[in-house]
């Protein structure tokens, strides 16, 4: 049984601009450097993705045929493919999987999903078949609180509002005045009998000028500024001041 060979660029189709090798990246580092703020860096990158860039016609440079970004190819008689080991076995496992299906085809022994024309999985997915929907949930979901859809809706929108299902509630009863003697407790609702396995926990009152001085500290006063300027015109669009 013969496989038919894959045409160039259907490897693309699964992995293309997913994860860039390790080839990508130092080719994309001639062109960073520490002076380049962030938008730069953006503007940069995407020129070079797109092939707006001086060594584009250097027969040397070639887009990886896994992850679909431009490298320098180092092999000395130009015949590689892929910018790193990592997306050669990637782009193997791709062919191999192509190749597994194609024999499947061939022995008449392939299942089509039960998504096949029940399931609309674009941009905007959506189930074409109402009932094939309830049937997928139901063989699929496990109910903690039964198989009533609308106590389990009820639950999950309880569990949401009050903090997820590893929330923790302060007991108020356990201190007087001092914040630092607070106890937690896990929710009942939620946990039953089961023990916490999280340490207790430290509450800490700090000052504006502690926080501010942390904040420079890890971030920088540049890029500090630069975030709150961007918070604040996002602030002013949607017309919160």
């Amino acid at each position: 049984m013969t496989i038919p060979k894959i045409k160039q660029g259907e490897v693309l189709k699964v992995t293309a601009f997913k994860n860039p090798g390790s080839g990508a990246i130092e080719f994309a580092r001639r062109y960073i450097g520490p002076g380049h703020d962030y938008e730069e860096m953006l503007e940069i990158m995407s020129a070079v993705i797109d092939g707006h860039f001086a060594e584009i016609h250097d027969k040397k440079v070639k887009r990886c045929q896994c992850c679909g970004f431009y490298y320098r190819d180092k092999t000395k008689n130009n015949s590689g493919t892929t910018c790193s080991r990592e997306c050669k076995a990637i782009k193997d496992s791709v062919l191999k999987t192509y190749a597994r299906r194609v024999r499947a085809e061939e022995k008449g022994t392939t299942r089509k999903s039960y998504k096949d024309g029940r399931y609309y999985g674009g941009e905007y997915s959506f189930w074409c078949n109402e009932q094939a929907m309830f049937e997928y949930d139901r063989k699929r979901s496990v109910y903690t609180h039964g198989n009533d859809f609308e106590e389990v809706v009820a639950a999950a929108q309880r569990r949401l509002n009050m903090g997820g299902k590893k929330r923790i509630t302060t007991d108020f009863n356990l201190y007087e005045d001092d914040w630092s003697t607070a106890k937690y407790k896990p929710s009942m609702e939620f946990y039953g009998d089961t023990k916490a396995t999280g340490g207790s926990v430290t509450i800490i009152k700090r000052s504006r000028e502690e926080i501010e001085a942390d904040l420079l500290g890890r971030y920088g006063e540049k890029h500090l500024l630069k975030m709150r300027k961007r918070a604040l015109d996002h602030t002013k669009i949607i017309n919160r001041i």
